[in-house]
């Protein structure tokens, strides 16, 4: 009873990931047009986490190597992160970071359902876990993009 309730979890949060990525999408239309076509991608992607969840794994290297190669190319434009930033600033960047927030519960699901017995392929894991990287990278691209300025959590922050 307990691995399908796990495994029901983490479909479910699949699920409410790529509802808060179609709202995204829906507020990139107007904000960012730019990046509405990667977070479709992202959204195909967690549909072959979700698949992979039960049968056998569709997600694969290349999905990881896009989230990697967009987190480098927006380092590049960003800059260095320093320091913790407070979750926000213009609503889109907000969205994506309730998404990142769902990502995470997702992982944690993922490895209850790993815990339980129930096999997960390693690269799910190693997605998840890009794919949270990615989102945060991607919240501070669309700030920048706007010209918003984040909030730093501690105020002696440089």
């Amino acid at each position: 009873m307990l691995k399908i309730n796990y495994m029901t979890e983490a479909k479910g949060a699949i699920d409410e990931l790529n509802c808060h990525l179609g709202k995204a999408i829906a507020m990139a239309k107007i904000d960012l047009s730019e990046i509405v076509e990667e977070l479709i991608e992202l959204q195909r992607n967690n549909f072959l986490v979700s698949d992979s969840l039960n049968n056998e794994t569709k997600i694969n290297s290349k999905s990881i190597s896009f989230l990697e190669n967009k987190v480098k190319k927006y380092k590049e434009i960003v800059g260095k992160f320093d320091g913790f930033i407070l979750q926000g600033g213009s609503l889109l960047s907000a969205e994506i970071h309730i998404a990142r927030a769902v990502n995470r519960r997702l992982f944690r699901q993922v490895t209850y359902c790993s815990a339980t017995g129930i096999d997960v392929d390693s690269i799910i894991f190693d997605y998840l876990n890009k794919l949270s990287g990615y989102l945060f990278t991607l919240s501070k691209y669309i700030n920048h993009r706007l010209g918003i300025e984040e909030i730093k959590v501690y105020e002696d922050q440089k």
